[in-house]
């Protein structure tokens, strides 16, 4: 093979090449910390035995709660209660929670039906749920998850002790055998990955509602969502991209701390999911926003300038290597990550989901930045 040392070809060679040595540099320095990461064992203490509210916001959400409710309310903790929004429902979601009330003398049921609303999208269900709740410590989820074990509500509360006020969690989703879902998780596996490992190093910037947990107190002192009522996600990310420092801010990456979640079945139920979330990411902090960006652009334009040399038969020797060399480092920094969260089977398909996951940054996120969707 005959390489064109033409100034494009020499100038595509060494973007390729210091992109590449970026990735390099981030799973090493930012994401190992991660990979190192042991959460401290659980305790039976009086002190992680503290009562605990979970709350739930639901909208047509029959189904799931029929499913997934007794889960919760069948936690193995000996103070807790399970407060549910229902958001102006027009199912059966009034029917089953007054089922489930009936069984479960921990359930709570509010109903958000003609009430005036000051808030887009769930926050002025949850909002609702919060001002309710009996006790300090919050725990919340979504109503199409399940949490992992009936330990879910102890290991998730275990780290929410002076000074942490906020523990971030990890919420997956069921496994399918198909491409769309591997993507799907690989793209929630690598979002965990950097909010995990920017927590670790000072940086909180977000959380997912699916399994996230802080104090009420926190979120009186804030003023809750009122600085971002008006957007329709951000109950989540921008929340705690507002309250969470170095200081205050815990992970817990335990099996048993998770939660499973439904997962989209179609491209576009995804790409609409998506647009929904990521129209928060241009509120995050400067320094968090430049951090996300760097990396994505490492990610995307090493991938890019890798594909143009190669299709121009002008790819040099060393770049394949290096390529390789940064899967190889991917592999170690994330396995141990992938482990503990029980994703372990997406790395087997480490250059597949990494090429997907470039195809995702490249097409799919700047439309979902910019675009706007004030439902939920």
């Amino acid at each position: 093979m005959v390489i064109d040392y033409s100034p494009i070809f020499l100038l595509l060679t060494v973007v390729c090449f210091l992109f590449l040595l970026g990735q390099i540099a981030f799973y090493l320095l930012a994401f190992s910390r991660l990979s190192l990461y042991k959460s401290k064992e659980q305790g039976k203490s009086v002190i992680t035995r503290r009562a605990v509210s979970v709350i739930i916001c639901a909208k047509d959400e029959a189904d799931n709660l029929e499913a997934f409710l007794p889960l919760i309310c069948q936690q193995d903790y000996p103070l807790f209660e399970v407060i549910v929004v229902d958001d102006s429902s027009i199912d059966e979601t009034a029917e089953v929670l007054k089922h489930f009330q009936a069984i479960y003398p921990v359930l709570k049921a509010i109903s958000t039906a003609g009430m005036h609303r000051d808030m887009q999208g769930k926050k002025f269900a949850l909002t609702l749920g919060i001002e309710s709740c009996s006790y300090d410590q919050i725990l919340l989820t979504d109503a199409d998850c399940r949490p992992k074990s009936n330990l879910w509500i102890e290991e998730m509360i275990e780290e929410l002790q002076s000074p942490k006020s906020i523990v971030l969690g990890y919420g997956a989703y069921h496994k399918q055998p198909t491409l769309l879902n591997k993507l799907i998780r690989y793209e929630t596996l690598m979002t965990a990955v950097q909010y995990f490992s920017f927590a670790l190093h000072g940086f909180p910037y977000m959380g997912v509602g699916r399994n996230l947990a802080y104090k009420k107190e926190l979120f009186l002192a804030a003023d809750g969502f009122q600085r971002h009522g008006h957007m329709s996600s951000g109950d989540d990310d921008l929340f705690i991209s507002e309250v969470a420092t170095a200081d205050n801010t815990a992970i817990r990456i335990t099996p048993r701390s998770h939660t499973v979640s439904q997962v989209n079945d179609t491209w576009k139920a995804w790409f609409r999911q998506k647009r929904r979330h990521l129209s928060t990411a241009t509120s995050y902090d400067e320094q968090i926003q430049l951090l996300l960006g760097i990396f994505s652009a490492t990610h995307m334009f090493s991938w890019l300038s890798f594909l143009l040399l190669m299709i121009g038969s002008n790819l040099h020797q060393s770049l394949p290597t290096l390529m390789a060399i940064r899967w190889l480092l991917m592999f170690v920094v994330l396995f141990p990550i992938a482990r503990r969260l029980e994703e372990t089977d997406l790395l087997w398909l480490l250059p597949l989901l990494d090429f997907l996951f470039f195809i995702y940054l490249t097409v799919m996120a700047p439309f979902l930045i910019f675009r706007k969707d004030r439902q939920w």
